[in-house]
């Protein structure tokens, strides 16, 4: 079941298209896709701080360090992001691509990582702006268990966000599992000509 936490790790990454004030420090490469102006803001390195919380797997819970690099995907049409995070007890590596569907109003996602034994899936739902906040939900079943994901992205600016996914056999009973930390590396590649 960790794996499966860990693979949706960049669920929301892909498609935090960000809440925030227009700022210096956005990025000059634009997407295209469309969505809301500040979805740009997301383009660019991340330093991430990862904190695990204790689970039958983890019973002292984790920490893990790593980097997200975000770009435009062809034409900007789409936003590609690259996951990389490391802990005391192993890596997760993925990639992700995440795209407008009109006709449900939300971002599509397609996540590849080195834990899920699958390679790579593509959500059921679309992520949806809650007020400032971008949510998924999925529901599933792991192990003939139901299981219900949900992750958030809050508290976006130019500079920062803060991830929190929760899960639950109910969409009532979530509680947090993971909370990422992310803070601007650099700013995001300048415009092509």
């Amino acid at each position: 079941m960790t794996r499966f936490f860990q693979g949706s790790l960049g669920l929301l990454l892909l498609v935090a298209t960000a809440v925030a004030e227009p700022s210096p420090a956005a990025p000059a490469v634009r997407l295209t896709m469309p969505g809301p102006g500040a979805q740009n803001l997301m383009l660019g390195t991340w330093t991430i701080r990862v904190r695990h919380e204790p689970s039958p797997e983890q019973p002292k819970g984790a920490q893990g360090v790593g980097t997200e690099v975000w770009r435009p995907g062809p034409g900007g049409r789409s936003v590609i992001e690259e996951y990389d995070e490391r802990t005391a007890t192993g890596s997760l590596e993925g990639i992700g691509i995440a795209w407008w569907d009109e006709k449900e109003k939300g971002l599509r996602v397609v996540w590849c990582d080195s834990q899920d034994p699958g390679a790579c899936r593509q959500y059921q739902n679309v992520a949806r702006w809650q007020g400032n906040s971008l949510v998924q939900t999925e529901e599933s079943e792991v192990d003939g268990k139901p299981l219900v994901i949900r992750e958030t992205f809050t508290d976006i600016t130019s500079s920062s966000f803060t991830q929190i996914l929760e899960a639950s056999p109910k969409v009532d009973a979530l509680k947090p599992i993971i909370t990422i930390h992310a803070t601007r590396a650099s700013p995001a590649a300048p415009a092509k000509p």
